[in-house]
């Protein structure tokens, strides 16, 4: 399959093409010429791209260090079966995946770490309601909940990550869009 004439994004990989387009009828090398060529903008070789910096640091934390924080928790725990501790799992699983996925730079990274963020989003919802429930039923603040640290740490985080992704020239280059 060919690049369609004039168009900026390859059809076959979904990145940006790195090279000038032109127009130029069959047969007519003189016209080709003294057409104008068209500009596409390339990736520079100083421009950032492959898996290093905070993208390394994020694959690094959702495939090493999330996992295992996981499993220490739930060794200094008896309430295996608590539903959030399955929806825990399921966001720290699919966070291991999608850093997996974003490491070896597979194009279905980013469809990844779009489900990543939103089982993060979900769980985020869940530990709120559950601090708003237990404050509640106890009579205090939801600042005061067991579990407000978590809370704060996993929206801020997400927050913080989901904007890198949204934005980074990095994670642009190297899987060829943003989130």
């Amino acid at each position: 399959q060919q690049i369609a004439e004039g168009t900026e994004i390859c059809p076959l990989c979904g990145r940006e093409a790195n090279f000038p387009m032109t127009s130029s009828p069959a047969g007519s090398g003189q016209a080709a010429a003294a057409a104008p060529a068209r500009s596409v903008p390339s990736f520079s070789t100083e421009s950032p791209r492959g898996v290093r910096g905070w993208l390394l640091l994020f694959c690094l934390g959702v495939t090493v260090f999330g996992p295992a924080a996981f499993f220490v928790q739930v060794g200094n725990t008896s309430h295996i079966l608590n539903p959030g501790y399955l929806l825990d799992f399921l966001r720290v699983m699919s966070g291991a995946v999608a850093g997996a996925l974003l490491w070896t730079q597979n194009p279905v990274a980013l469809k990844a770490v779009r489900v990543y963020f939103i089982l993060l989003g979900v769980t985020v919802v869940v530990v709120l309601l559950s601090l708003v429930a237990s404050g509640m039923r106890v009579g205090t603040s939801v600042l005061m909940g067991p579990n407000f640290s978590n809370f704060t740490r996993l929206g801020i985080n997400g927050c913080i990550w989901l904007a890198y992704f949204m934005k980074s020239k990095r994670v642009r280059n190297t899987y060829g869009a943003n989130l």
